[in-house]
């Protein structure tokens, strides 16, 4: 079962994937960028890391991009692999090849561009190796 951070500002989006990823595991949802990181921190301090956290762009207070390079920089500097590292997944509506080049080089692990259909999302987390434990 995989602990999953859903990080997004847009109600309906955090609605839609919090019940299409509750197939895989335990999800916790935050609003924006800052509330995100600090649900990230919380859960490496309880050692109760999250698996997977799907990650908005485009947010204020605190851009996707901003918190997927703070993420990648804690792990390294708990000196956390990057292939043992947390799984991110970026979800945009923006799918410019700059910004998805600027999001790889950061360390996110797959792209998906709203509007999506929820096949794209099943396959996308099945591709990083997580499974539904549950309908």
């Amino acid at each position: 079962m995989a602990k999953i951070l859903i990080i997004d500002d847009e109600a309906l989006i955090r609605s839609l994937l919090k019940k299409s990823l509750k197939p895989y595991g335990q999800i916790v949802v935050t609003e924006d960028g800052n509330d995100g990181l600090s649900a990230y921190e919380d859960a490496v301090m309880n050692k109760n890391e999250f698996d997977i956290i799907f990650l908005d762009i485009m947010m204020e207070r605190k851009t996707g991009l901003e918190v997927l390079r703070e993420i990648r920089s804690r792990e390294k500097s708990r000196e956390v692999e990057r292939k043992n590292g947390v799984k991110i997944i970026m979800i945009t509506g923006n799918a410019e090849a700059a910004i998805v080049k600027e999001c790889i080089t950061a360390g996110c692990d797959k792209f998906i561009v709203k509007p999506f259909v929820l096949e794209t999302l099943a396959k996308t987390i099945e591709s990083l190796g997580f499974n539904q434990v549950s309908s």
